[in-house]
């Protein structure tokens, strides 16, 4: 695999601004204004704007920092973005990946569920005090790994029994708990949906392999600080 290589291209996207300033401040701003909601059906509403779901608002944030399968052939397409990446998606040089449907050989791993995302924001919302508190929040639970769209993607998503329960881990997380509108986390081990899987998964950071049973969300928010591209005074001096 071509380790090496990715982690280069990783570093050297991290080491500068992701995007206009003001894209990311529209996108948190949003978020910022809906989290004043009094109930979690006008919190949605004004997250889903005029789209057709809430999530779509965080698959924008996604995007902007290069974790999406998508348009491979741009700076910041095929996954190139991404601070975690799997041993078969490393097989691959830069050119031959396809983020797109007809031919598709990358995909993006959304570690945390996307759909789960709004639901853990609600259920934090009184600590959220400004767009930075949101910023970093966001950061921290938005989890996402560069995988092989035709072996691993299934690997993941396959149903099986994770710390004694069995989970559908397609839609569901075993260290996240719905109450009610809101989320929570209940074990500190973003890749533990992985446990079982048999996918190895790399952080471009060290260069090393990930325990999914020891990573924790607070090794996941240090490691994207080490960056420019995660920190809040690159866009808001």
């Amino acid at each position: 695999m071509y380790l090496e290589q990715n982690r280069e291209e990783f570093n050297s996207l991290a080491s500068e601004r992701s995007g206009h300033k003001r894209t990311l401040n529209n996108y948190l701003s949003i978020i910022d204004k809906a989290i004043q909601c009094a109930d979690y059906k006008s919190y949605k509403n004004i997250l889903r704007g005029n789209g057709k779901e809430d999530r779509q608002l965080f698959r924008k944030l996604h995007d902007y920092y290069g974790w999406m399968a998508k348009n491979a052939n741009c700076k910041r397409g095929g996954c190139a973005g991404t601070l975690y990446r799997s041993s078969e998606y490393m097989k691959l040089l830069r050119e031959k990946r396809i983020g797109d449907k007809v031919g598709q050989n990358v995909h993006i791993e959304h570690v945390i569920p996307n759909h789960y995302i709004p639901r853990l924001i609600w259920g934090q919302k009184q600590f959220l005090n400004d767009l930075e508190s949101v910023f970093d929040f966001f950061l921290k639970i938005s989890v996402c790994a560069a995988v092989d769209q035709e072996n691993e993607r299934g690997l993941i998503d396959k149903r099986r029994d994770i710390n004694g329960s069995r989970i559908n881990c397609r839609e569901e997380h075993p260290g996240i708990k719905l109450d009610g509108d809101s989320a929570y986390l209940t074990n500190d081990q973003p890749f533990s949906r992985y446990i079982g899987s048999g996918v190895h998964i790399y952080t471009m950071s060290t260069g090393k392999e990930i325990s999914f049973e020891e990573f924790t969300y607070e090794d996941h928010f240090k490691a994207l600080k080490e960056h420019k591209a995660f920190h809040w005074n690159t866009y808001n001096p």
